[in-house]
This record gives structure tokens, sequence and C-alpha cells, in this order.
């Protein structure tokens, strides 16, 4: 009978279909791992509402958040919810204490916050627009330098307002501190509602150009905007505020015309900025529709328009967000999110780690259950010891005649060589060495074997042959005897 090779078995074991599934699965359930749990975080931290900390009821920023909360619940299944707030200094306290996602900030207030110990608690996402700082005066009520407001009653924004940190940075510029001034926090409504009463005499508006209060106040004919003084240099000292001109007739061109003439005054820019924390797909969505073009000419942002990104991302206060930067830089597509992996850093350590120890728990077992039983390679061992012994006593002199008993001890062992290699699989005759002595021990016992049955053989023949030649020799013998002398 032809034994079967050990290549053959290998084959064969190798070939199960039980063993070649288990490993596929293994190897994709593996690699599948980190985008199951990154998308299962995602689907866990997503809660899909937005937040959006915008300004005072007639404000610009209100227009701005509207434009988003329209865009926002068009495009996706979000919803939208904007806090009415008295602008940017409440805005910034919001978007720290994690109440609001998103909020729009005077750049100058981001800015004087961008140095303080929660600085990265908030991230960048876009500049949305120049805010002019507006000097208005009762018409009429004549203001040539700054000395001229001493005393007056003088509106410097509510005392969470972007336009009170501008207007506070306008005195100092000029000399002057609320004990100079008959100081009010006055909104955008009492502004108007006290002009048109002739009980303010002037207001500080820091806002768009576009900004429906400014042109409600400047229509109705009851103040004027007037230059500010020394605008370049008072840019020079202020890093988040540049030099602007306000272009005559720009409220109204019709006569009579507002401003009648061009007015020189400085802007700082509205960002608008996030938390952190917020997820890299929310934020890159939010900066999307605010890049938009349907958004932007919706809400006029006229350097939007103009410049797009390069204006958006000009001069971040903040550090920008990984999410707003896909958007500015589309090439920057990391294979794997590095908020994911942060985030998931340590549910893919402990996977691994719990992963290595079922793997040498099970080893440890298996070797623990393999010591205590009889290993299965005994009792072939215990059998080709048997055979061992048995052609030990066999082909010990001349004239022995084993050459039987010997072919069948061969025999033998080929079965068990046979047995053993359909009992091992090809893992244990790869690696268990016990496994490979067997197989060298049948391999030297079947050469003894073979050995003895060809000394057996070489012993009959010569037998044979001195036998036929005795033979010969007597009958030459008896053929002389027979001859007649």
């Amino acid at each position: 009978m032809a034994e079967p090779s050990t290549n053959d078995s290998f084959s064969a074991v190798l070939a199960t279909p039980s063993r070649r599934w288990l490993a596929a699965t293994t190897v994709v359930g593996l690699l599948a791992l980190p985008f199951v749990v990154g998308w299962g975080l995602h689907f866990w931290n997503d809660t899909g509402v937005v937040t959006i900390a915008t300004g005072p009821l007639n404000g610009r920023y209100r227009e701005i958040g509207k434009g988003l909360e329209q865009a926002i619940e068009r495009d996706w299944d979000y919803e939208v919810r904007l806090i009415e707030t008295e602008g940017s200094i409440e805005n910034l306290k919001l978007l720290r204490s994690g109440v609001a996602d998103f909020a729009i900030v005077q750049g100058d207030v981001a800015f004087d916050s961008s140095a303080g110990p929660d600085a990265d608690e908030v991230a960048f996402v876009a500049n949305v627009y120049s805010e002019v700082v507006h000097v208005l005066a009762r018409r009429g009520f004549g203001v040539s330098s700054p000395d001229d407001l001493r005393e007056m009653t003088v509106s410097i924004g509510a005392e969470d307002s972007g336009d009170r940190f501008t207007a506070d940075t306008l005195l100092e510029h000029f000399g002057l501190t609320h004990g100079d001034l008959d100081v009010r926090g006055y909104s955008y409504a009492e502004v108007e509602k006290h002009f048109r009463d002739e009980t303010l005499d002037v207001a500080f508006v820091t806002s768009s150009p576009r900004s429906p209060v400014l042109r409600k106040l400047l229509s109705d004919g009851n103040c004027d905007v007037i230059d500010v003084p020394f605008a370049p240099a008072l840019s020079r000292r202020e890093l988040a505020i540049s030099p602007y001109v306000v272009p005559a007739g720009l409220y109204r061109s019709r006569p009579p015309h507002e401003p009648p003439h061009d007015v020189h005054t400085v802007a700082v820019r509205s960002q608008l900025l996030c938390r952190t924390e917020v997820p890299n797909v929310v934020v890159t969505r939010v900066t999307r529709e605010l890049l938009g073009k349907e958004f932007v000419k919706a809400n006029e942002l006229e350097e939007l328009y103009r410049d797009g990104v390069a204006f958006a991302a000009e001069k971040p206060t903040f550090d920008l967000h990984l999410g707003a930067e896909r958007v500015y830089d589309p090439a920057f597509r990391p294979l794997l999110d590095p908020e994911f992996v942060e985030a998931t850093e340590g549910i893919r350590s402990f996977a691994v780690s719990l992963l290595i120890g079922l793997f040498l728990l099970y080893r440890w077992l298996r070797d623990r259950r393999i010591r205590r039983e009889e290993h299965r390679l005994d009792k072939y061992v215990h059998d080709l010891l048997q055979i061992e012994r048995r052609q030990n006593k066999l082909d010990h002199g001349a004239g022995e005649d084993d050459l039987v008993r010997l072919r069948e001890l061969q025999d033998e062992l080929t079965r068990l060589r046979q047995h053993a290699l359909e009992d091992f699989s090809a893992h244990d005759l790869r690696e268990d060495r016990a496994t490979d002595c067997f197989l060298e021990m049948c391999h030297a016992l079947s050469d003894r074997i073979d050995a003895k049955i060809t000394r057996q053989r070489i012993e009959q023949a010569l037998v044979s042959a001195t036998s036929g030649s005795e033979a010969g020799g007597e009958n030459g013998q008896a053929d002389d005897s027979l001859t007649p002398a």
C-alpha cells in the first residue's frame, strides 16, 4: 500500500473550509473594528441639534443666525436652536460653558480672549463680515473733537456686548473714562427711541453697514455718523482693528445723502467660533453652508462673496478647527479622522490588550489540558515501541528464517504511520516537536527492518547457492563409482 505524503496531509488540513472561514472572518473583523467603533461613537455623540449664540433681536448677528438655521435645517436632518444674547461677550461665555456649540463674536473680543487660560476650549471657524465702528451723534448736536464728549449722554452698548468692548477701546483712544461721561447701556431699540426723543447725545454702534438697525437710525434723520479721530493710529495699536472708510451715500443715495461725505473710521471682523469638542463633520457642514454662494448672496456678505476662502480663513484669532480646515484645504484628508483616533485610543488599547489576554489564556488552558490528559501521540509511540521490541527479537543469527515476520512488522509500521498522519493537523505536524520526533523514529525503525529483510534475503540466496553446489558434487562421485575399472 502507498504511504500518504506529509505535504498531502498539510494540504488536506489547510483546505478545511471551516478553518479558512474562521481565519478570514477574524482578519476582516479586526480590520473593520476601528471603523465600526468610530461609526458607533459618531452615532452616539451626534445628537442632531446645533445651538448657535447670536445677538440682540434687531442685530446683524441675529440675521446671520437665522440664515444658518434655515440653510442647515433645509439641507440636513438637524435641529438648530438660536440663543438671543446681548452680544459677543455673552456669546463667548455661552461657548465656553458648553451651552452653545457655535457663536458669532466680534474679532477684538475674540482676540482679547485668545490669550486666556481657556483658549483651547474654543476654535476658529470663519470670518463672516467686517463690523464697522459707527460713532453716531444726535443731528444738530455738533461733535468736533473727543473732548466734546465730556459730560454728554453716551450709549456704549449693553454690558456683555461687543459694542461696549469696542467703545471702551475707543474711549481709551480718546483719553476718556466712564467717569467723564454720562454712560448708558442702551439696546439698539432704546438707542433709536432716545435719539428720537433727543435724550441721547452720542452712541457707539459696532455693526455691519448692512445692519437693519443702522439703516433705520440713519434713514430716520435723527443722527449722523462722524469720523473716528486718528483712526489709522488706533488700528496700528490694536491688532484686531483695521482702518475703514464708509463711502458717502451708503445708507441713503437719494438726497439728503447718508452720509453726505466719506466717513473715516475703523472696523473689526465678526467671526464664527465653536467649541473645540464639536465633531469635525458638524463643523465641516456649517462651514460649507456659511461659504455657500446662496447663503452669501442671501445675507449680502460682501467680503465672502468677493474673496471667499481667502477672507474666511484670514487671521484666525483661535486655532483653526479641523472640520473647517477640511473646507479650506480639501487636499487635507487623513485616512482616519484624528479626532476619532484620539477619542478611541483608550478603547483600542483596551481591545488589543483584551485580545492578547484572551489568546494567552486560551494557550495556557490548552497546554494545561494537554498536560493533564494523555497526549494523542502517546498511543502511537506505545505501538511503535511494541513493534521495536518485536523486531528486536528477530534475525539474531545465521540460519534464522524471520523474513515473513519482518515483512508483517514492516506493514504494521506503515499502517501506524498512516493513521498518525491522518490524526494530526497541519499545525501539529508543523509546530509540535514530539510529532516530528515520532515520524523520525518511524523512519529509523523502517530502515532497520528493511536492513534485516535484506540480510535475510541474502542469507537465503547464499544458502540456496551452497546447497546447489554440494548436490552437484555428490552426483559426480556417484557417476564415478558406477564406471567399470
